[in-house]
């Protein structure tokens, strides 16, 4: 189904998981209370994996990605027959971020040592650390949507992204995922977005205004009709006008 601009999602019921094989992890706190079992990071991952034609890290059908979804749930016997992973992303034509679901939000992963629990374990289903490179510029602005929304409406105390190599330098062992390419655009992936940003500058209009208003008044200057009314605006919340 479309949820967002761009961004498509495919719970396991979408994708076809296998019911015969349990989801595995253990339920973390969503809401964040239990300050042990909320997720604070989103620990950015690749599956080497790729679609198998001309263009590997791009996947064109809908058909092709159900598929991969469930050869991940048996990829990895070792770590359970199961997603590694809480969510997949797959980049499709035209800047179209497809999100599978894994293990789902409120689930601890197997893919992070040591940060399965705080984690959010999100996978970019391609290799990027082997040239050539697919420019993923094009969907940078869907894959900064998701992470935003995720962060607004699914796991509120995420505050940071990482690197599963970042990750592994901190904890003392060294890995090459998510790929050299990604790791060099570390800076690009954000939990803002658009939407974001807009209710920031609103936010800052809103404190321009009265600290402008207040300065007149501690400054003994004549408050206008029109400075008193948006002053109460801002203050009930009311929104500006850009």
């Amino acid at each position: 189904m479309q949820l967002l601009p761009d961004v498509l999602y495919l719970n396991r019921v979408d994708w076809g998981a296998d019911t015969s094989l349990p989801r595995k992890g253990y339920t973390t706190d969503r809401s964040g209370v239990d300050i042990y079992l909320r997720k604070t990071e989103l620990d950015l991952h690749h599956s080497v994996a790729v679609d198998r034609d001309a263009t590997p890290e791009v996947w064109e059908t809908l058909a092709e990605i159900e598929v991969k979804c469930r050869a991940m749930q048996v990829v990895r016997p070792d770590l359970g027959k199961d997603w590694p992973y809480n969510h997949g992303g797959f980049l499709m034509p035209g800047g179209v971020l497809c999100v599978a679901e894994g293990r789902g939000y409120n689930r601890t992963g197997a893919h992070t040592r040591g940060h399965n629990t705080v984690g959010w374990g999100f996978v970019l289903m391609g290799n990027f650390e082997a040239p050539p490179f697919v420019n993923i510029d094009p969907w940078l602005p869907a894959i900064n949507r998701y992470f935003a929304h995720v962060g607004r409406t699914e796991l509120p105390n995420l505050i940071e992204i990482k690197t599963h190599r970042q990750v592994g330098h901190e904890d003392g062992y060294v890995t090459a995922c998510p790929g050299r390419d990604i790791i060099s655009r570390t800076h690009q992936f954000s939990l803002e977005d658009d939407m974001d940003i807009q209710e920031l500058s609103k936010q800052q209009k809103a404190a321009a205004v009265i600290l402008a208003v207040a300065a007149k008044a501690l400054a003994g200057s004549p408050i206008t009709q029109i400075e008193h009314d948006l002053s109460i605006g801002v203050i009930q919340g009311m929104p500006i006008k850009d």
